[in-house]
């Protein structure tokens, strides 16, 4: 008997014991979960029972200097689904499907995923919207747990045009390429946030918010551009692709004496509204990021150095060509094997001579030559307001050569953009002043607003200026820029035409620089058209697209004709 109830106790001091432990252990775990752990479990029950929602700014609206919009935000839908309302995902799979421009095996994971929200295109093509909203209202049913939400979507109203200039905004709402990127800061503005409670479904409690910030709009942003010299730019240089069957073309045209660009086109193009439809090679900006060989219109630098230095004087016998010339133990020649006899300045400028122009690189000297190049912007950034530019290639002083000297002075053995060249064209133009070319006009609105007015800087005298604006309308009137002519005003300007490396592929590039009217510069413009078929010369593919561009452009800006009056001799 003694025996049995020493059990007893034996087994209820074990269960009290047992039950000591446990509390213990509970007292142990509830101190880990709601002390140590508080903080952790508090951030996981926030996130399962709240759902934060981004409230994309509005982007700054984009408009050229008359305020013609060319890029705005406006709202679209995005589509959505709620995997947890979807009862046939196969066949919603096939609803979808061909209005999303994917396939049912795509889809099917995506509405088979374990959660409640589930994008499945942003800012969607308002026709493929209609049409879900269409079958909505007729079939519910069939697109159980498929939704739609308004989202902020940029939209481009002119297309194409001026598609280099502006960029786009990618699906991340963020700038990409253009004006979109570099002023990413600015036309993007500050998104907002909306934090909600949430069911155990994942729905939204219709006035359970905990935190809301409204977003503040981007602000706009103000170009140089104006849309309509901008589309008879694009319209030219489209003709010219035709006409020529090249791979591809470059058109700007700026403002002389303010540096302001009024249009920059390139080809080929893409719609921003489509960005992704498009190779991304014809997103590149080729305008900044493609440099290439100039050719016979880098000339006019080397005669700016040759007047400015006094290496040859207005009038006088500069060189007697015969075709070629030795330089050490190369030799160059005239592009069109002729002789062009005894030449002024002048007369190499009229003639393209390339043996004028390097002997007169050559009595300049490798510094002389090299510190113009430079004091010309070229080798160097514009910095222009566009994401990618290069400086070109100058090589460093010490690597120049005789045969170096001989061949930059006709435009051999440098590259160049597009942007620098008009830049060089333009200080010609306004009296000896190399302007700082940009697209951006202002910043902002109202008093808030900030214009942008970069300064140029003298380059040469106006003496040299004005004799070279001579010069180069002499090349329109007698020489090689024939083609170039607009009916009723005076143009002047320079024709070029420059191998591809490697050279002897059989690859050119043929270009105009010029400005008009001569006398009173209104339009400085520049075409390039890079591997033509056919006929490659500057004169006969791109002089001909400078002549349409200043014709058109000189229409919208109201400049009247001026008879065309022959100086004298």
């Amino acid at each position: 008997m003694q025996a049995t109830s020493n059990l007893t106790h034996n087994r209820i001091s074990l269960s009290f014991a047992c039950f000591g432990l446990a509390c213990l252990l509970l007292a142990g775990c509830l101190v880990w979960l709601q002390v140590v752990k508080h903080d952790h479990y508090l951030r996981l029950a926030d996130r399962i029972q709240h759902r934060s929602i981004v409230l994309t700014a509005p982007r700054g609206i984009i408009c050229d200097r008359l305020g013609v919009p060319l890029a705005i935000s406006t709202t679209g839908k995005s589509i959505f689904a709620d995997p947890s309302q979807i009862t046939d995902r196969q066949g919603t799979a096939r609803q979808l499907a061909p209005l999303l421009g994917t396939t049912e095996a795509e889809l099917v994971p995506l509405l088979g995923r374990d959660t409640c929200y589930v994008m499945l295109q942003r800012r969607a093509d308002p026709g493929v919207v209609r049409e879900i909203e269409r079958r909505m209202r007729k079939h519910a049913t069939r697109l159980r747990g498929i939704g739609l939400a308004p989202e902020p979507m940029r939209l481009y109203p002119r297309g194409a045009l001026g598609c280099h200039v502006l960029g786009f905004v990618d699906s991340n709402s963020r700038g990409a390429g253009g004006v979109e990127s570099t002023f990413e800061r600015v036309l993007h503005g500050r998104d907002g946030r909306v934090v909600a409670e949430i069911d155990a479904r994942g729905r939204i409690i219709p006035g359970r918010r905990v935190e809301e910030r409204q977003p503040v709009p981007g602000r706009p942003v103000t170009l140089t551009i104006d849309a309509r010299i901008q589309e008879a730019a694009e319209q030219a240089l489209a003709h010219a692709m035709q006409e020529t069957k090249a791979a591809g073309g470059t058109v700007l045209v700026a403002d002389p004496g303010s540096g302001e660009i009024l249009a920059l086109a390139n080809w080929p193009a893409y719609d921003p509204n489509h960005y992704a439809q498009f190779p991304t090679a014809y997103w590149n900006n080729n305008a900044v990021t493609c440099p290439y060989e100039p050719g016979s219109t880098f000339k006019l630098v080397t005669a700016i150095a040759a007047l400015e230095e006094g290496v040859v004087r207005p009038g006088q016998i500069a060189v007697n060509c015969q075709g070629a010339k030795p330089v050490g133990r190369r030799t160059v020649h005239c592009h069109d094997g002729r002789h062009h006899g005894a030449l002024d300045l002048r007369g190499i400028i009229i003639e393209s001579c390339n043996i004028g122009a390097a002997t007169l690189g050559l009595r300049l000297g490798r510094q002389r030559l090299e510190k113009y190049v430079r004091q010309l912007g070229f080798g160097a950034r514009s910095g222009l307001e566009l994401g990618g530019e290069t400086a070109g290639y100058v090589a460093p002083l010490p690597e120049w050569k005789d045969i170096t000297v001989a061949n930059v002075a006709f435009g051999q053995g440098v590259s160049v953009t597009p942007v620098q060249l008009l830049a060089a064209y333009c200080a010609v133009a306004n009296g000896g002043v190399l302007p700082r070319l940009h697209l951006v006009a202002r910043v902002g609105s109202g008093e808030q607003a900030r214009a942008n007015a970069p300064l140029g800087r003298r380059v040469m005298s106006p003496g040299t200026a004005a004799l070279l604006r001579q010069y180069l309308e002499d090349v329109v009137t007698e020489g090689t820029g024939s083609r170039a002519v607009v009916p009723g005003y005076v143009a002047a300007g320079k024709t070029g035409t420059a191998q591809k490396a490697p050279y002897g592929s059989g690859r050119h590039v043929g270009s105009f620089v010029g400005f008009v009217p001569a006398d009173k510069p209104r339009l400085a413009i520049l075409a390039m058209i890079d591997e033509p078929k056919g006929d490659y010369y500057g004169g006969l593919v791109a002089a001909p697209v400078f002549a349409e561009v200043a014709k058109l452009s000189l229409a919208q800006l109201s400049v009247p004709p001026a008879p065309v009056a022959r100086r004298p001799r």
